[in-house]
């Protein structure tokens, strides 16, 4: 008999463990996490800067942090789209993305729908990967588009929970944060401004969409559990080397941008803004003229782990070294 109860409470103590391990998780499942204390200062220095940043120019915001992201954070229903009392069309058959329209333009939507679709294979070969649903908690990546610019300006506004000025940007990638993990709002696109201004306005919008789409997939990659360099040219530059693939982004330099290649140091974002485009753009296209394609893929790999001088290092060049060699190939090519 005593054999008995020694078993029976052996089998007991673990069941009872993990009764109160369950209830804990279900009181506290919506409870912020705790992670972001363990995330390096000199990343969360780089969060703060992007989640502080003041609006001036083409300065937006990126990237958000927030209290929590519960269960329910993930869950597409709860999209401002379709919320939205005053809305969008909501476009939700494909199995990746969900868009949601100012207007029911079925070939539009198609069009939007294909550009969408035709960035994730070349994402998979630049960035590593792409993030399906099921590896968002069955997030879909929401698209806003507006074929008017008011609904444009709502729509980043509404996302960006501000009052700012978005009408000078095609596109606005809308993530947020905290603890490790990062949640994709929605990438908004204002078709309206491409089909003003744009002599193309359709292959334009498949430039901003793969632009935006990097952006995505850029923020979901970095591991903020570890040290790691965000300047503005890094990811700005690399949306612009990967959309240019679409259209060529950086053709030529102007007077300022011209200055700017001996005034600016890769240890920085760049000044004036628009440069971290051009100048981040031609960074990403020396390193593949100088060391090959392979190398740039691998450089990507390394920035989302690893401080810039790092990934420089392992590339078998330096900080100096590598801004010697960009400045070299700008001044051949653009200058």
């Amino acid at each position: 008999m005593k054999n008995f109860f020694n078993v029976l409470l052996l089998l007991l103590i673990p069941l009872l463990w993990n009764c109160a391990f369950i209830k804990w998780c279900i009181e506290t499942r919506y409870d912020a996490p705790l992670t972001e204390a363990v995330i390096p200062e000199s990343t969360l220095a780089f969060l703060d800067s992007l989640s502080k940043r003041l609006l001036s120019g083409d300065d937006h915001l990126v990237l958000h942090r927030v209290d929590s992201i519960n269960v329910d954070s993930w869950n597409n229903d709860h999209d401002f789209g379709r919320r939205d009392s005053n809305g969008f069309y909501v476009y939700e058959e494909d199995t990746m993305f969900v868009i949601y329209s100012d207007k029911n333009d079925s070939e539009l939507l198609a069009k939007t729908l294909e550009y969408a679709r035709s960035a994730v294979r070349p994402l998979e070969q630049v960035m590593g990967q792409y993030y399906y649903p099921y590896m968002v908690n069955g997030r879909k990546l929401p698209l806003y588009l507006c074929t008017d610019e008011d609904n444009y300006q709502y729509a980043c506004r509404s996302l960006c929970n501000d009052e700012d000025d978005y009408s000078n940007t095609w596109g606005l990638c809308v993530q947020s944060y905290c603890g490790y993990d990062v949640l994709a709002q929605g990438i908004t696109l204002n078709y309206g401004s491409m089909s003003r201004i744009s002599r193309d306005p359709d292959l334009d919008l498949k430039a901003t969409i793969w632009h935006e789409m990097n952006h995505y997939v850029y923020f979901q990659s970095i591991d903020l559990s570890k040290e790691i360099t965000m300047h503005t040219w890094m990811y700005e530059g690399l949306a612009e080397y990967f959309s240019s693939n679409v259209k060529r982004q950086t053709t030529s330099l102007d007077s300022v941008e011209k200055k700017a290649v001996y005034t600016n140091t890769l240890e920085a974002s760049f000044d004036p803004f628009l440069f971290n485009y051009s100048g981040g753009e031609l960074f990403y296209e020396y390193l593949k003229a100088t060391y090959g394609e392979r190398v740039v893929l691998d450089f990507i790999q390394d920035i989302y782990t690893q401080p810039l001088s790092s990934a420089l290092t392992e590339l078998g060049s330096g900080m100096d070294k590598a801004r010697q060699g960009w400045v070299g190939y700008i001044e051949k090519h653009y200058i």
